[in-house]
Formats: structure tokens, C-alpha cells, sequence
């Protein structure tokens, strides 16, 4: 300090004095003191000057100047940067970003999914599709218990310190467990199995759930194996065989007080690298032994379905009121069922009840109604 010249001529108060820092306004290296030991230094009355000008307070080892200055002091800097582009791996690196990115996706690895489906899924009573996880053919898993557990006593403590979202939480939850999304499991775990870990995920914007718990299917094992490394990932809510339930089991339980429980999930799970392909594999094979009974409502759901939002219509009001009905039934048909309906006529809709229906003015802009569908507005 300092880092700029000081005009201290212009200080008339501090000319005949004796400075503890003669040279002060040469740029150096200084000596900070603790307060406690500057409080002792001083011995007298501050001597003051013009205003713009530092203090010079009395002290022992000479006077010690301490204020404001006025600085008129304009410093140019310049910064020269010099890089060497190579045009190559530029427009390579930028049609990577821009371009549509190819299938990569092994084509035996879709053959073996599909091959697994077609020979292991069956149908309850109910018409709900019961599936088998895909499995890998060198798939091994190491021990997930003990870093599943760290991770819930983890979200554990984060639910104890927000109410609220342990609120959203416990009830999302339990939810879960009345719809029989999963079951209680003895304390004593066998192998094989495998713990997912989770945690919530809050959408505001959301019509109908604000919070969704999250599995992470792509927690490593003692062996350094997730779950999602050991299942066919395929092509990008239906029940998960018995067999397979034992890799979808998660610690939970309302308080900390209460005893830890052990669940496994019953349906398939997002979270898994699998979800997707058996999720809208199943969509399909509902359409193909349904199509007899709901030939157009089939024929809607196989070919405009855009991930889990439907977007289709009619050229008529009596028409698009009977392929409601008919798409109500044919989702029916396989233990599913639609929700976040809306129209351009509200009419259509009357006989549906509003818990099924969306509520489009949450989106509105100005007079203009709109949908959010895939994350985008739609009018």
C-alpha cells in the first residue's frame, strides 16, 4: 500500500510532524496490529485537517495517519489475450450441438428387450400387465444397503428441518402405499436384493403432484454396479414381477422415532435405465390385445402418444366425446388411467369429474388459454 501515487504536500496539518511511517506514500509491504494493541498506542487527541485529507492521531511510535483522500489518480490498463483457434474442432464441436443425434442404442441389446417382454409379460385379473426387469446376461450386484441407509438418514435429517416438504413428503408416501406401490418388508433382507435411495423433487408448476419422489436406480454397489448398470437400457405404470421386486426395495418411515421399515416397490419405477422402454412397451402391447375392443381409441394412444402426454382430436363434437370414452375404456382395460384432460370445448369433457380434468387458466396469457405439454405451451 498504496497502490497509486498521494499527493501529501497538500496536507499542511502533518508538515513538521513525526510519522511512525515516513514514506507511507511509497508502495511497500505493511504490518497489520490487532485492535487490542493499537488502542494502546495512541496518546493524544487526533490533530484534523481539510477535509479530503487523513487524521493524524498522537501516538508512541509517532503520529499515525487514518482517513479518507481525495484521489484524482486515472490508471490505464490494458489486457492483450491471444488464442489460437483450430477451425476444425470448432464446426466439428458445433455440428455435434447442432445435429440430431444418431440411434446408439445396440440393436441386440433392443432385440434382447423386446424378446424378454414378449416371452415374460403376463396379465392379472385385473388386466394390469405384471413385467420382468430386463436383465443383463454378466449382471452382478455388491452390497447397497448400508450406503442406502447413510443416504435416507441424510434425507431424514433434511425432512426434520422443513415441515413443509416433510409434510408433501410422508404423504406422498403413504399415497404410495394405499395405491399398493409398494409393500412392507421383514427387517431381515436376503439375497439377492438391492436398495434405491430417494429424494423429492418439487415442480411448482405442476397441475397435478407438486412433489414427486425420485429413485436413483443409478446408485453403485459395494462392487461398483448400480442397478441401471446391470438392466438393458432399450428404446426410449405397470406392475414388476415378484421375482424381480427384491431390486426395488427402499428404506422409509414417517419420524424418527418410529422403527425403520423396509419396502419393495411393485410397479416399475422411474429411476431405473429400464422404465422408459417398459413403461411405453406396455402402452403398446395394450393397444395390440385391446384393438378389437377399442379399435380407434388404440389406434389414438399407439400412434399420438408423446411420452405420457396424449394430444389428438376429432373432426366433430359427437366424435371427440366418443373417443374419450372409448380412450377412458381402453386405459381402463389395463389398470391405467388418464388425467389432465382439457379441450377446446369444455362440453366434451362434461362427464368426466374434475379431478381428471386440468385446470388450463393456471396457464393462461391474457385471453389466450394454453396447455403445457412436454414442457412447452401449447394453445
Amino acid at each position: 500500500m498504496p497502490n497509486f501515487p498521494i499527493k501529501y504536500h497538500e496536507w499542511p496539518h502533518i508538515k513538521y510532524l513525526t510519522l511512525s511511517d515516513p514514506t507511507f506514500y511509497i508502495e511497500n509491504e505493511i504490518d497489520i496490529l490487532g485492535a487490542d494493541v493499537f488502542m494502546t498506542l495512541i496518546s493524544g487527541t487526533p490533530i484534523m485537517g481539510p477535509k479530503g485529507t487523513p487524521s493524524a492521531l498522537p501516538a508512541k511510535l509517532g503520529h499515525l495517519l487514518s482517513g479518507t483522500i481525495n484521489t484524482r489518480y486515472n490508471q490505464n490498463s490494458s489486457l492483450i489475450c491471444h488464442t489460437l483457434l483450430n477451425i476444425n474442432h470448432s464446426l466439428k464441436h458445433f455440428w455435434e450441438l447442432e445435429s440430431v443425434p444418431k440411434d446408439i442404442s445396440s440393436k441386440d441389446e433392443d432385440e434382447l428387450c423386446e424378446s424378454i417382454f414378449v416371452n415374460s409379460h403376463i396379465r392379472n385379473a385385473d388386466g394390469r400387465y405384471i413385467l420382468k426387469l430386463p436383465f443383463r446376461d454378466d449382471s452382478s450386484l455388491g452390497d447397497s444397503k448400508e450406503g442406502a441407509l447413510k443416504r435416507f438418514y441424510s434425507l431424514e435429517r433434511k425432512l426434520h428441518s422443513n415441515n413443509q416438504l416433510k409434510e408433501q413428503y410422508t404423504e406422498f408416501m403413504k399415497e404410495y402405499q394405499n395405491l399398493g406401490h409398494m409393500t412392507p418388508l421383514a427387517l431381515d433382507v436376503k439375497s439377492p436384493h438391492y436398495f434405491l435411495p430417494h429424494h423429492g423433487v418439487i415442480n411448482d408448476n405442476s397441475s397435478t403432484t407438486k412433489l414427486r419422489v425420485v429413485f436413483d436406480g443409478s446408485f453403485k454397489s459395494t462392487n461398483g454396479n448400480s442397478l441401471n448398470d446391470i438392466l438393458l437400457t432399450c428404446k426410449k405404470l405397470q406392475l414388476i414381477s415378484q421375482d424381480d421386486a427384491c431390486f426395488q426395495q427402499i428404506f422409509w418411515r414417517k419420524s424418527p422415532e418410529e422403527p425403520l421399515g423396509i419396502f419393495k416397490l411393485n410397479t416399475v419405477t422411474y429411476g431405473t435405465s429400464c422404465a422408459p422402454f417398459l413403461a411405453i412397451r406396455t402402452l403398446k402391447q395394450l393397444c395390440e390385445d385391446e384393438k378389437h375392443r377399442f379399435p380407434q381409441a388404440a389406434k389414438l394412444a399407439k400412434d399420438h402418444f408423446y411420452v405420457d402426454d396424449l394430444l389428438a382430436g376429432a373432426d366433430s363434437f359427437d366424435s371427440t366425446r366418443k373417443i374419450v370414452h372409448e380412450l377412458q375404456n381402453l386405459m381402463s382395460a389395463g389398470g391405467l388411467e388418464l388425467r389432465k384432460w382439457s379441450c377446446t370445448y369444455p362440453e366434451v369433457l362434461s362427464d368426466l369429474p374434475n379431478t381428471l380434468k386440468t385446470n388450463i387458466s393456471s396457464h393462461s396469457l391474457d385471453y389466450e388459454s394454453t396447455q403445457k405439454i412436454l414442457g412447452l405451451f401449447w394453445d
